[in-house]
């Protein structure tokens, strides 16, 4: 039979989304294929319209051209955008409003931000795991360009504070083809002027020096003072390095390429932890609350073609921490959205989730020999903030700054139209109040024509490893005077708060009773003094650690009388001293306390009083000893005392 072309027919009105036809913006599936609801399901609507004449109006642009492509979101849809004007994907919404425009130019210039006035006019179509809308480039509206916006992070540098970011640096090397000398200059310059020069920058995706090529060596030596040299000329810090190279093509990532985790620190913030550097088969172990190996691979399970996590131990000011640096493996083998299985099976979850738990656990048996340790772990997990691997990772122990990033910020990366979470910085728990985070949005939502270095973005925190002011002070962090006659423990002046302990173990209590000295606590204006007797009788009560607080939020009332025209009274509030064991209970020591007093300036005798309550709920004088400003008095009952001046 022959078939002979007659003639043309006008094509039929395109069908517009967002008017003719509503698409769903949260769910892609909900019911394993099992029923065909366009109106519910966004697998479904785009079933009904392939190969269909399909118009979207006022197209916004949610990311980078790509591929030929440009995915967008209807101007008529009621879809909530990022501050950078992408989508991002949450654990209830993997946004099926998102089409996909192809047109087969991968020179056409378009970001996140970009947008079109008009119709984009094409036909439904389906291809490479994705619904899409085949149009010409020629049919496309004008582009309307957004402005891209500098981003610097707002997080302002603090001497007594650690910034740690961590960065995807996309197959990094000195294979100039494949890492040139722009994109050096680009990170570099992200360092210095984005960042703001961390003191530790924990390194994804780097490279062996000579990149993809075959040569048999994994030495990363190169590829790292390149970038060193790069950011000393942007302005920076002369970084160091460290990491260790993987086994030859043992770690996934471009052949020949050997992708690692490695680290840049700035020797002037921080030094490396003396240690043996591990080798790439060597597991990194605790002893002492310490790494065995500096730096050293977590190796407690297989990992064949992962990249294996890097732990290594920095000093600052006095404080160590563990940096684990980490890129758990890809999400290669996972079925696509918008499948011919419904939900999508996720064949490469199972080794992240043991990947996960195997980091958690290791931090966990470094906790059980030093339970003040400090971690943190950064890098590419290669998953999103609300999944299973993600709660694995951080399985009690660690919080993910990640979460805490305003919502219309938290991205780092872009695929298929959303913008999503893969690099994570998470720090145990210990560290989490006193942390804070930014994720710098210079490369994901963006082609190289606007500055892009890398397909992610990177994400930076600061961090203090002092334990924050809360008015509990432990050895180590008080200050001590020992004279001839007495040892003086003198609380920091920002540990100063209307209650403040002064925490003494068991150890340290018997020292002080070995000593023969009398211990003076100084909480500043006031001193409790307690002599060798004191001490004796307290460890036969105590038999463990110790608290000294001195409370001056104490609830008793003094009602002074006020007699003579001339003559005012002026209270200082009612306060209380107590001892309490390890377990909070109070210890009665027999006898009189003594303390002392300063008023900072010297106060006349006839203008003093001081009181306790006694125990039929009286107060009474507590006679007192003037030198100067400073009054020394004894009570027998601590839970209320006042002074009263009278002039």
């Amino acid at each position: 039979t022959d078939t002979i072309k007659t003639g043309s027919a006008t094509l039929p009105e395109p069908l517009v989304i967002g008017k003719d036809i509503i698409q769903p913006t949260e769910i892609i599936d909900n019911d394993g294929l099992t029923s065909f609801d366009p109106v519910e399901d966004g697998i479904d609507f785009y079933e009904s319209v392939e190969l269909m004449r399909v118009a979207v109006s006022n197209a916004k642009v949610v990311g980078p051209q790509n591929y030929g492509e440009v995915i967008v979101v209807s101007g008529d849809s009621n879809t909530q955008f990022n501050d950078f004007g992408g989508i991002n994907l949450s654990a209830n919404d993997y946004n099926p409003e998102r089409i996909v425009v192809d047109f087969d130019n991968e020179s056409y210039i378009a970001k996140a931000g970009d947008f079109y006035t008009g119709e984009i006019v094409g036909v439904f179509g389906y291809g490479f795991g994705n619904y899409k809308l085949w149009a010409k480039e020629s049919d496309l509206p004008e582009l309307n360009v957004s402005e891209r916006p500098d981003v610097v992070t707002d997080i302002e540098f603090k001497e007594d504070e650690l910034t740690v970011a961590a960065y995807n640096v996309e197959n990094f090397s000195t294979d100039k083809e494949n890492t040139p000398d722009e994109k050096v200059e680009k990170i570099a310059k992200s360092f210095v002027e984005n960042m703001k020069s961390p003191d530790i920058i924990t390194l994804v995706e780097v490279q062996d020096n000579d990149g993809p090529t075959a040569s048999g060596n994994s030495d990363a030596s190169a590829s790292y003072e390149r970038l060193i040299a790069a950011i000393i000329a942007a302005g920076g810090p002369t970084y160091e390095w460290t990491d260790i190279a993987p086994e030859y093509n043992q770690d996934g990532g471009q052949p020949g390429g050997n992708i690692r985790v490695g680290y840049l620190y700035n020797p002037e913030r921080v030094s490396l932890s003396e240690g043996t550097k591990g080798g790439s088969t060597e597991a990194v172990a605790w002893e002492n609350g310490e790494l065995t190996l500096n730096p050293g691979r977590i190796l407690d399970l297989p990992q064949q073609n992962t990249r294996k996590p890097l732990a290594a131990q920095f000093e600052f000011q006095g404080e160590k921490v563990v940096v684990i640096g980490t890129h758990l493996n890809s999400k290669g083998g996972d079925q696509p959205l918008f499948g011919k299985n419904q939900p999508p099976y996720l064949g490469s979850e199972a080794e992240r989730i043991e990947l996960a738990t195997m980091i958690n656990e290791f931090i966990k048996k470094g906790q059980a020999q030093d339970p003040d340790l400090k971690v943190i772990v950064a890098g590419d997990m290669n998953d999103f903030e609300f999944t299973p691997a993600l709660a694995a990772l951080k399985g009690g122990i660690l919080t993910n700054m990640v979460e805490k990033v305003p919502a219309g910020e938290r991205f780092s990366y872009y695929y298929q139209g959303n913008s999503q979470v893969l690099d994570h910085v998470l720090v145990t728990n210990n560290l989490a109040d006193q942390t804070v985070v930014d994720m710098i949005h210079i490369n994901a939502l963006y082609m190289e024509e606007h500055g892009r270095a890398s397909d992610h973005d990177p994400i930076l925190i600061r961090t203090s490893l002092k334990k924050p002011a809360d008015g509990v002070v432990d050895e180590g962090e008080w200050e001590e005077e020992i004279t001839n006659d007495e040892i003086r423990i003198t609380i920091p002046e920002n540990e100063l708060f209307e209650e403040t302990s002064i925490a003494v173990s068991e150890d340290k209590l018997n020292s002080l009773l070995e000593s023969g000295k009398d211990v003076v606590l100084d909480y500043g204006q006031l001193e409790a003094i307690f002599d060798h007797k004191q001490l004796e009788k307290l460890v036969e009560e105590a038999n463990d650690a110790v608290t000294f607080t001195f409370d001056q939020t104490a609830d008793a009332e003094y009602v002074g009388s006020n007699k003579g025209k001339h003559s005012e009274t002026i209270l200082v509030d009612p306060f209380a001293f107590k001892i309490t064991d390890a377990s909070g209970v109070e210890i009665e020591l027999r006898g009189h306390s003594t303390f002392l007093w300063d008023f900072s300036e010297p106060i006349d005798h006839r203008h003093i009083k001081t009181l306790e309550l006694d125990e039929k709920g009286k107060w009474k004088n507590a006679p007192v000893i003037s030198k100067g400003s400073k009054w020394t008095f004894k009570v027998k009952n601590t839970d209320a005392i006042t002074i009263v001046k009278t002039k």
